[in-house]
């Protein structure tokens, strides 16, 4: 990682109102995996920048993607009534998968 802290790991997403695209600096591992798999999938709307990636030595990654696709989302509020249907759904996926139990 080029001897860089955490806090100098950033992430960094820049858009414009007047592109399309947005453009993606990240260190965070997750993100890189998902951006190069989405750049695998959908080559014509995100890409990876190899010489731009290889020019900063440590181990940051551009991308450019549709603006479209950044968002920033509020957290889910879940009623008791769905907390308790997602609960039950949760204990009929495990019975299925571990097969401890019949399920109708």
């Amino acid at each position: 990682m080029g001897g860089l802290t955490k806090l100098e790991q950033e992430t960094i997403i820049l858009f414009n109102e007047a592109e399309e695209t947005a453009e993606i600096f990240t260190y965070n591992g997750a993100m890189k995996r998902k951006l190069h798999s989405l750049c695998d999938k959908f080559p014509e709307q995100f890409a990876f920048d190899k010489e731009r990636s290889e020019d900063n030595g440590s181990g940051g990654e551009f991308f450019t993607a549709p603006k479209r696709y950044v968002k920033v989302a509020s957290p889910r509020i879940l009623s008791q009534e769905q907390k308790e249907k997602r609960r039950k759904q949760a204990k009929k996926n495990l019975e299925l998968v571990t097969g401890t139990g019949k399920v109708s």
